[in-house]
Order: C-alpha cells, then structure tokens, then sequence
C-alpha cells in the first residue's frame, strides 16, 4: 500500500469521527530540521554559542604573541563551541534516513496521523506533553526530547492558523516536567564551559607573562 492510499485511507476513517482540519505532504528539509535543534537548545544553545566566541576572539588575539599551539587550543575549542550543533544536525539529518522521507499528516479534533513509507503512528491528542512553534516550522512534543515536525511551507497561510488554533485547543505551549535531574545538567554543562574559560585564560596568561 502506498503513502497516499494510506493517507485516503486514515483521513476516510478519521472523517467517519471527526473532520479532518489540515493534511499536508511534505519532505524534511536539512534546514528545518536544524532550526527544530535550535529552538529545542533554548537559552543553554545560544550561551554555548556566545561562549565559543568568546574564546575564538581571545585565541585569535594570543595569536599575536606567536604561541600558535596554544592559539590553536582555543580556536578548535571555539569552532567546536559556535558550531558543535549545527554540524551535529547535519550529520545525522544525513545518517538517519528516516528524517528525509515523504511525510502525509492528518490533523483532525480527535488526533495527529502521519504515514509514511515505514508505516503509519496515530496518537490521539493527550499524547502530546506540548507544542512550540518557528518562523518555519511547528514541533509537537510527545517527550522532553521527542517531537514532530510540521514545515508550515507544506500548509497554506489559512491552514498555518487552522493548526496553531488547533494545537492550542489541545496541546499547552509550556514546558512539560522534564525527568531526571535537570539541576544536575546544568550545573555540569556550566562547570565544563567555566573549565574551558579559565583553559584559555591561563594559557594566554603564560603567553604574555
């Protein structure tokens, strides 16, 4: 059975309930699926990304003193810092075939389907903990870390306020309770960015002294 057959099929059973809202057909972009990475990363993304330019601007200046194999530390570990997520996302949107393949989603008020060529997933409106959503893109959450994603490019303006209406009857825009021990996290990720600040200082601290 093919993509479509199955959609015709879905949306046949879905009318029998409840109307279908919105479909849409689309393929995952490289970029979507980055600025999904972005949005997830919050506040710790952009802090990540102001910090590795911190660093990169003091590399290059110890760069002066000719110290290049100290300079070099700081400018890898400022690339790793700037760019670490955007290279992460593209080499898994090119590893994981599954991310670039012909999606169907079918919106109604009983629930969310998307079929594909693996098959097909039907949750129903409580399976979804929240939803935020892009300039390019809506993310509908089921876990802290799981979500799907709706390129608006693949709906018409109506039909990007039909959603948003319809995510905000069932679906709360705030931040679900995230498990384990996010405290934890934090204060590790600041404890490693603190270790690289203080890397650099001390090794441009011995260049110049």
């Amino acid at each position: 059975m093919s993509a479509n057959d199955s959609c015709a099929m879905i949306r046949s059973m879905l009318e029998a309930s409840s109307p279908v809202l919105i479909q849409a057909v689309y393929e995952l972009t490289e970029r979507e699926f980055y600025e999904a990475q972005v949005r997830h990363s919050g506040s710790s993304g952009r802090i990540t990304r102001i910090i590795g330019a911190i660093i990169l601007v003091c590399a290059l200046a110890s760069l002066s003193t000719h110290h290049y194999a100290q300079a070099s530390i700081g400018i890898v570990l400022g690339i790793v810092f700037i760019f670490g997520l955007r290279i992460s996302t593209s080499l898994a949107f090119k590893r994981e075939a599954s991310l670039k393949l012909k999606t169907t989603i079918v919106a109604s008020e009983e629930g969310f389907e998307t079929v594909n060529s693996r098959g097909k997933s039907t949750l129903n409106w409580s399976a979804f903990t929240r939803f935020t959503e892009t300039r390019n893109i809506f993310m509908l959450y089921v876990q802290s870390r799981m979500f799907h994603l709706i390129p608006k490019r693949a709906l018409s303006p109506e039909d990007v306020d039909r959603l948003r209406e319809l995510l905000k009857r069932h679906i709360s825009t705030k931040p679900a309770g995230r498990t384990g021990n996010p405290n934890l996290k934090v204060f590790l990720f600041f404890l490693i960015v603190a270790a690289a600040i203080v890397m650099v200082y001390l090794a441009i601290h011995r260049i110049h002294a």
